[in-house]
């Protein structure tokens, strides 16, 4: 009979790599307080850290909620198909994040993985105006005293890994755009871009925090206009003084067609190549 530490839940979550950055979308078939299985391929080998952006999606009287956590898995398994094709893999939890509010740390470690007990460190960000960071380490049993001493370190900017690095980078920009809530659509502007999300400023209404929103940022290709329309969870609503404009944060969902999350990114990158070259002028 197999004995596990941690007893297995059933729940199904949705994840995206963004270290190694690859566009495949995995699900999970199962999870406990220290692993997890996703049915897909990691595209590592066993023993190699996979950097993650899942999404937790809850409906509670008759509304839906999206929590987007962020997780570093270590790949401790992979399974086959009797003809050789990665099937699916186990992975062990190393650290899980999120930015702006702590809720949804909370809400996965005890409602989804059932974790009580433990530490969440608040790490804050490089510049004044960025949310903070909430980070939950999980112990190694690599004894029978419990959790390694490197595990129960407080962690700090300097210690964090590429992925958790990658996710604090982001590009200031002025970029207008419009966004949708429901059938209402309000003018704003891309103040910051990141890879997997973007900062809106906005004099029209600030949608609450967990609701979905579409963005929607005028572009070109093939000489050609059109409206690039995403798919984003709000993460993070500013307070602001009154007769001010309001600010909130947004997570693209993993819900996007992988073509426009690449157009969105192309267009990143020429921004970022923009402001390169005029530092150097």
């Amino acid at each position: 009979m197999e004995r596990r530490r941690h007893p297995r839940r059933s729940c199904s979550i949705k994840a995206s790599f963004y270290d190694p950055a690859t566009n495949a979308i995995v699900e999970s078939s199962d999870v406990s307080a220290s692993g997890v299985y996703f049915k897909g391929d990691p595209q590592v080998s066993e023993g190699s850290i996979v950097y993650l952006r899942m999404e937790i999606t809850e409906k509670a009287e008759g509304n839906e909620k999206t929590f987007p956590v962020d997780g570093a898995v270590e790949v401790v398994r992979i399974t086959r198909t009797p003809t050789g094709e990665v099937e699916g893999f186990g992975g062990r939890w190393v650290r899980v994040s999120c930015r702006g509010d702590v809720k949804p740390i909370i809400h996965f470690l005890r409602m989804v993985l059932g974790v009580t007990a433990g530490f969440v460190q608040t790490i804050e960000p490089e510049g004044a105006s960025d949310p903070p960071y909430y980070v939950f380490q999980f112990p190694t049993f690599e004894s029978n005293t419990g959790a390694s001493a490197k595990s129960s370190e407080p962690m700090t900017a300097s210690q964090e890994e590429p992925g958790e690095r990658f996710l604090r980078t982001g590009v200031y920009v002025v970029l207008p755009l419009r966004y949708r809530i429901g059938q209402e659509e309000f003018e704003g502007r891309a103040i910051k871009l990141r890879s997997n999300g973007l900062r809106i400023a906005t004099s029209g209404s600030a949608p609450p925090v967990y609701s979905k929103v579409t963005v929607i940022i005028p572009s070109r290709h093939r000489n050609k206009l059109f409206d690039l329309e995403l798919l984003a969870t709000v993460t993070t609503v500013r307070a602001l003084s009154p007769g001010t404009e309001a600010q909130f944060e947004v997570e693209f969902s993993l819900a996007n067609d992988s073509e426009k999350l690449a157009m969105y990114r192309r267009i990143l990158e020429r921004v970022n190549e923009s402001l390169a070259a005029q530092k150097k002028v």
